[in-house]
């Protein structure tokens, strides 16, 4: 078993462990059979992914981390204007 937000693949869950199997789900308000023929694709190519994952999740955490340090690090206008008061005073 591997769910959508996995990489590697569960052994050993027997069926007496499922609790519930998707048959469909809402999306902005509108249902979608998962028997459809665009979801049907989207995990198809979703599974054959799979040994994909790990690298495209890994990639994507480090681009977001990247993303926020980055804004983390930049000072505000509100330090620059701080700064200039700051230095006007002394």
């Amino acid at each position: 078993m591997c769910g959508d937000h996995q990489w590697e693949i569960e052994r050993g869950v027997d069926k007496s462990s499922v609790i519930c199997v998707v048959k469909g789900f809402y999306r902005n308000g509108v249902y979608h059979s998962c028997k459809e023929l665009p979801y049907r694709m989207y995990s198809f190519f979703w599974t054959l992914a799979l040994p994909l994952r790990k690298f495209a999740f890994g990639l994507h955490r480090k681009l977001k981390r990247k993303l926020i340090n980055r804004m983390v690090s930049v000072p505000s206008v509100d330090f620059f204007i701080y700064r200039q008061i700051e230095h006007s005073v002394i």
